[in-house]
Protein backbone atom coordinates (compact mmCIF):
# COMPACT_ATOMS: atom_id res chain seq x y z
CA UNK A 1 0.00 0.00 0.00
CA UNK A 2 1.28 3.43 -0.90
CA UNK A 3 2.10 5.60 2.11
CA UNK A 4 0.12 8.76 2.60
CA UNK A 5 2.06 11.87 1.65
CA UNK A 6 1.24 15.47 2.36
CA UNK A 7 0.30 17.75 -0.52
CA UNK A 8 3.54 19.73 -0.11
CA UNK A 9 5.77 16.70 -0.84
CA UNK A 10 4.89 15.92 -4.44
CA UNK A 11 7.19 13.73 -6.57
CA UNK A 12 7.86 14.86 -10.10
CA UNK A 13 7.43 11.28 -11.35
CA UNK A 14 3.84 10.82 -10.08
CA UNK A 15 1.18 11.01 -12.65
CA UNK A 16 -2.35 12.28 -12.38
CA UNK A 17 -3.79 8.92 -11.27
CA UNK A 18 -1.48 8.77 -8.28
CA UNK A 19 -2.52 12.28 -7.30
CA UNK A 20 -6.21 11.29 -7.36
CA UNK A 21 -5.53 8.17 -5.28
CA UNK A 22 -3.60 10.15 -2.70
CA UNK A 23 -6.41 12.70 -2.45
CA UNK A 24 -9.00 9.94 -2.01
CA UNK A 25 -6.96 8.17 0.65
CA UNK A 26 -6.41 11.41 2.51
CA UNK A 27 -10.15 12.09 2.55
CA UNK A 28 -10.99 8.54 3.66
CA UNK A 29 -8.49 8.56 6.51
CA UNK A 30 -9.42 12.07 7.72
CA UNK A 31 -10.60 11.84 11.35
CA UNK A 32 -12.97 14.76 10.84
CA UNK A 33 -14.83 12.82 8.15
CA UNK A 34 -15.19 9.82 10.49
CA UNK A 35 -16.86 11.98 13.12
CA UNK A 36 -19.24 13.29 10.48
CA UNK A 37 -20.12 9.73 9.51
CA UNK A 38 -20.83 8.83 13.13
CA UNK A 39 -23.07 11.84 13.56
CA UNK A 40 -24.91 10.93 10.37
CA UNK A 41 -25.39 7.36 11.61
CA UNK A 42 -26.75 8.57 14.94
CA UNK A 43 -29.00 11.05 13.17
CA UNK A 44 -30.39 8.32 10.91
CA UNK A 45 -30.99 6.07 13.93
CA UNK A 46 -32.85 8.85 15.72
CA UNK A 47 -34.92 9.62 12.64
CA UNK A 48 -35.85 5.96 12.25
CA UNK A 49 -36.94 5.88 15.91
CA UNK A 50 -39.12 8.93 15.38
CA UNK A 51 -40.66 7.36 12.30
CA UNK A 52 -41.41 4.18 14.24
CA UNK A 53 -43.08 6.16 17.00
CA UNK A 54 -45.04 8.15 14.50
CA UNK A 55 -46.23 5.10 12.55
CA UNK A 56 -46.81 3.17 15.78
CA UNK A 57 -49.51 5.67 16.76
CA UNK A 58 -51.17 5.54 13.34
CA UNK A 59 -53.20 2.31 13.96
CA UNK A 60 -54.57 3.76 17.20
CA UNK A 61 -55.43 7.02 15.43
CA UNK A 62 -57.47 5.03 12.89
CA UNK A 63 -58.98 2.46 15.27
CA UNK A 64 -60.36 4.96 17.80
CA UNK A 65 -62.53 6.98 15.33
CA UNK A 66 -63.76 3.78 13.67
CA UNK A 67 -64.79 2.32 17.02
CA UNK A 68 -66.53 5.57 17.98
CA UNK A 69 -68.46 5.60 14.68
CA UNK A 70 -69.60 1.99 15.16
CA UNK A 71 -70.68 2.75 18.71
CA UNK A 72 -72.75 5.73 17.53
CA UNK A 73 -74.37 3.60 14.80
CA UNK A 74 -75.49 1.11 17.45
CA UNK A 75 -76.64 3.59 20.09
CA UNK A 76 -78.60 6.01 17.88
CA UNK A 77 -81.17 3.41 16.58
CA UNK A 78 -81.67 2.12 20.13
CA UNK A 79 -82.38 5.64 21.37
CA UNK A 80 -84.84 6.26 18.53
CA UNK A 81 -86.64 2.99 19.30
CA UNK A 82 -86.97 3.92 22.97
CA UNK A 83 -88.28 7.39 22.15
CA UNK A 84 -90.86 5.93 19.74
CA UNK A 85 -92.05 3.49 22.39
CA UNK A 86 -92.42 6.28 24.93
CA UNK A 87 -94.27 8.47 22.43
CA UNK A 88 -96.75 5.72 21.53
CA UNK A 89 -97.39 5.00 25.22
CA UNK A 90 -97.96 8.69 25.93
CA UNK A 91 -100.36 9.06 23.00
CA UNK A 92 -102.31 6.00 24.12
CA UNK A 93 -102.56 7.36 27.67
CA UNK A 94 -103.68 10.76 26.43
CA UNK A 95 -106.27 9.41 24.00
CA UNK A 96 -107.90 7.05 26.51
CA UNK A 97 -109.58 9.76 28.69
CA UNK A 98 -111.04 11.50 25.63
CA UNK A 99 -112.73 8.50 24.12
CA UNK A 100 -116.03 9.32 22.50
CA UNK A 101 -118.91 8.22 24.71
CA UNK A 102 -121.19 5.69 23.12
CA UNK A 103 -124.73 6.91 22.48
CA UNK A 104 -127.30 5.51 24.85
CA UNK A 105 -130.28 3.71 23.42
CA UNK A 106 -133.35 5.89 23.53
CA UNK A 107 -136.37 4.25 25.08
CA UNK A 108 -139.63 6.16 25.10
CA UNK A 109 -140.82 6.78 28.57
CA UNK A 110 -143.81 4.74 29.61
CA UNK A 111 -146.72 6.42 31.27
CA UNK A 112 -145.56 5.06 34.61
CA UNK A 113 -142.00 6.34 34.17
CA UNK A 114 -142.95 9.77 32.94
CA UNK A 115 -142.20 12.52 35.41
CA UNK A 116 -145.17 13.64 37.30
CA UNK A 117 -146.48 16.89 36.02
CA UNK A 118 -146.86 19.61 38.59
CA UNK A 119 -150.32 20.16 39.74
CA UNK A 120 -151.87 22.98 37.84
CA UNK A 121 -153.18 25.62 40.10
CA UNK A 122 -156.51 27.04 39.26
CA UNK A 123 -155.83 30.53 38.03
CA UNK A 124 -158.28 33.33 37.64
CA UNK A 125 -159.54 33.90 34.11
CA UNK A 126 -157.58 36.56 32.30
CA UNK A 127 -160.26 38.15 30.24
CA UNK A 128 -158.59 41.50 29.82
CA UNK A 129 -155.41 40.06 28.33
CA UNK A 130 -157.19 37.85 25.86
CA UNK A 131 -155.81 34.61 27.26
CA UNK A 132 -158.04 31.58 27.46
CA UNK A 133 -158.54 30.37 31.03
CA UNK A 134 -158.34 26.74 29.89
CA UNK A 135 -154.80 25.71 28.97
CA UNK A 136 -153.94 22.38 27.44
CA UNK A 137 -151.04 20.40 28.86
CA UNK A 138 -147.94 20.26 26.58
CA UNK A 139 -147.59 17.02 24.68
CA UNK A 140 -144.40 15.04 25.23
CA UNK A 141 -141.91 15.31 22.37
CA UNK A 142 -140.85 11.94 21.06
CA UNK A 143 -137.79 11.62 18.89
CA UNK A 144 -138.32 9.91 15.58
CA UNK A 145 -136.10 6.89 15.33
CA UNK A 146 -136.02 4.17 12.68
CA UNK A 147 -137.81 1.02 13.67
CA UNK A 148 -135.76 -2.02 14.55
CA UNK A 149 -137.54 -4.08 11.91
CA UNK A 150 -135.34 -4.80 8.93
CA UNK A 151 -136.47 -3.50 5.56
CA UNK A 152 -137.45 -6.07 2.92
CA UNK A 153 -134.56 -7.11 0.72
CA UNK A 154 -135.00 -7.53 -3.01
CA UNK A 155 -133.17 -10.14 -5.04
CA UNK A 156 -132.59 -7.73 -7.94
CA UNK A 157 -132.05 -4.02 -7.52
CA UNK A 158 -133.46 -1.97 -9.10
CA UNK A 159 -136.68 -3.84 -9.69
CA UNK A 160 -136.92 -4.81 -13.39
CA UNK A 161 -139.81 -3.38 -15.37
CA UNK A 162 -142.46 -5.80 -16.65
CA UNK A 163 -141.95 -7.22 -20.16
CA UNK A 164 -143.80 -5.75 -23.07
CA UNK A 165 -145.92 -7.84 -25.44
CA UNK A 166 -143.15 -8.07 -28.04
CA UNK A 167 -140.64 -9.16 -25.42
CA UNK A 168 -143.05 -11.77 -24.07
CA UNK A 169 -143.58 -13.15 -27.60
CA UNK A 170 -139.80 -13.33 -28.15
CA UNK A 171 -139.32 -15.19 -24.86
CA UNK A 172 -142.06 -17.66 -25.78
CA UNK A 173 -140.42 -18.29 -29.19
CA UNK A 174 -137.04 -18.95 -27.58
CA UNK A 175 -138.61 -21.35 -25.08
CA UNK A 176 -140.31 -23.31 -27.86
CA UNK A 177 -137.30 -23.73 -30.16
CA UNK A 178 -134.04 -22.87 -28.38
CA UNK A 179 -131.94 -24.86 -30.91
CA UNK A 180 -133.05 -22.78 -33.88
CA UNK A 181 -132.42 -19.57 -32.02
CA UNK A 182 -128.90 -20.66 -31.03
CA UNK A 183 -128.15 -21.72 -34.64
CA UNK A 184 -129.38 -18.39 -36.00
CA UNK A 185 -127.27 -16.47 -33.52
CA UNK A 186 -124.17 -18.52 -34.41
CA UNK A 187 -124.72 -17.93 -38.14
CA UNK A 188 -125.14 -14.21 -37.61
CA UNK A 189 -121.88 -14.09 -35.67
CA UNK A 190 -119.99 -16.01 -38.37
CA UNK A 191 -120.99 -13.60 -41.12
CA UNK A 192 -118.31 -10.97 -41.81
CA UNK A 193 -119.11 -7.40 -41.04
CA UNK A 194 -119.46 -5.51 -44.30
CA UNK A 195 -118.41 -1.89 -44.41
CA UNK A 196 -121.12 0.70 -44.78
CA UNK A 197 -120.87 2.89 -47.84
CA UNK A 198 -121.94 6.46 -47.27
CA UNK A 199 -122.47 8.56 -50.36
CA UNK A 200 -120.63 11.83 -50.54
CA UNK A 201 -122.70 14.90 -49.84
CA UNK A 202 -122.76 17.30 -52.74
CA UNK A 203 -124.02 20.85 -52.32
CA UNK A 204 -124.96 22.62 -55.51
CA UNK A 205 -123.72 26.19 -55.79
CA UNK A 206 -126.35 28.91 -55.52
CA UNK A 207 -127.13 30.60 -58.79
CA UNK A 208 -127.05 34.31 -58.03
CA UNK A 209 -127.98 35.35 -61.59
CA UNK A 210 -131.62 34.41 -61.08
CA UNK A 211 -131.83 36.44 -57.88
CA UNK A 212 -130.28 39.44 -59.61
CA UNK A 213 -132.71 39.15 -62.54
CA UNK A 214 -135.70 38.93 -60.23
CA UNK A 215 -134.50 41.96 -58.32
CA UNK A 216 -134.11 44.03 -61.47
CA UNK A 217 -137.56 43.03 -62.68
CA UNK A 218 -139.14 44.15 -59.46
CA UNK A 219 -137.52 47.57 -59.72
Amino acid sequence: MRDRESPDRESPHRDELDALLDAALATYADPASSSDIASQVFASVRESGRCRRRYGRLPWAIAVPVFAALLMMVLIPMRHARSRGRTSTTVANLSSPFERPQPLAHHPATPQERPSEPAQTQAAPLVDRGVSPHRTAPLPIQSQQPSDKSLPKQEVFPTPAPLSKDEQALVAFVDRSPGKVAQAVAQSQQQPVEPIDIAAIRIQPIDTSLNAASGNGGN
